[in-house]
């Protein structure tokens, strides 16, 4: 899935950015759950076992830092770690 160009950018960068490893849906998807836990976000006010906030966190001004363990709290996100695109990039 990557070519020598971008392999070699990795290795000179440190990273690099690949487009359409997803289709458009599975990223609509990705959205639409992350942003569902946004909302679900509002309804706490410390970090807990699956969110981590930022400070100034509140339910009128949602700040999710982080999902603590994406791939254990939603399944979209397992399946996208598993993804045969990610994993020929990544290998």
């Amino acid at each position: 899935m990557l070519t020598q160009k971008q392999i070699d950018q990795y290795h000179r960068d440190g990273h690099i950015g690949v487009e359409n490893v997803l289709s458009p849906e599975e990223v609509d998807e990705l959205r639409k759950v992350t942003d569902d836990f946004v909302e679900k976000s509002r309804g706490i006010s410390e970090c807990d076992e699956v969110f981590d906030l930022e400070p100034g966190h509140s339910a009128e001004d949602p700040k999710l830092r982080r999902l603590k363990s994406p791939i254990e709290v939603h399944d979209v996100y397992r399946r996208t770690l598993i993804h045969p695109n990610i994993l020929k990039i990544v290998s």
